[in-house]
């Protein structure tokens, strides 16, 4: 089933948690076991997240702070805390501005604004958005098409919320 597999996975990454390396993969395999509990414990996924953030620091690896800001930043909205999500985007997308990391910085704007969204604050979001679209559609290394699924979602419900019917429709489609 696919709880058994879910189960399998975590119990798998918790073993190898117990033998990471403090560098740039141990920080991966953090972020990938905090995502793992992400809905299940979301208390256990932040932990997992703030240890990535500890080594990411300690090796001065600067993507991993940030990606270690934007997962823990899921935990935040999944527990509805949306403005500490916003902060520990912004933080992220500071980190991602300084690197030049478009994606990244793209996906903090996606999640600054669905924050925006889901706090019913829809002219907050619109601006984050729309400039994470531009960003994350024009960025040729996207190999998940989720994000832009998210990033489409997002932008009509937000337009259909406003009466913008004819936007709303436009992202529909894509």
């Amino acid at each position: 089933s696919l709880y058994a597999q879910n189960d399998a996975t975590r119990d798998s990454l918790v073993k190898v948690l117990a033998t990471v390396k403090q560098d740039s993969t141990g920080v991966e395999v953090y972020l990938k076991a905090g995502s793992a509990f992400e809905n299940s414990d979301p208390v256990k996924a932040a932990n997992y997240y703030r240890m990535a953030k500890v080594i990411s620091e300690k090796i001065n690896y600067k993507k991993g702070i940030a990606k270690s800001f934007i997962y823990y930043s899921s935990v935040m909205y999944i527990t509805g805390k949306y403005d500490s999500g916003i902060y520990y985007n912004q933080k992220a997308l500071e980190l991602s501005k300084l690197e030049k990391d478009t994606f990244f910085i793209g996906v903090t704007l996606l999640n600054i604004g669905s924050a925006y969204q889901a706090m019913s604050k829809p002219e907050e979001a619109l601006p984050y958005l729309l400039e994470g679209v531009k960003l994350i559609e024009k960025n040729s290394d996207l190999k998940n098409k989720s994000i832009q699924v998210q990033l489409a979602n997002s932008l009509q419900t937000l337009y259909n919320d406003r009466a913008q019917y004819d936007q709303s429709i436009l992202y529909g489609e894509k």
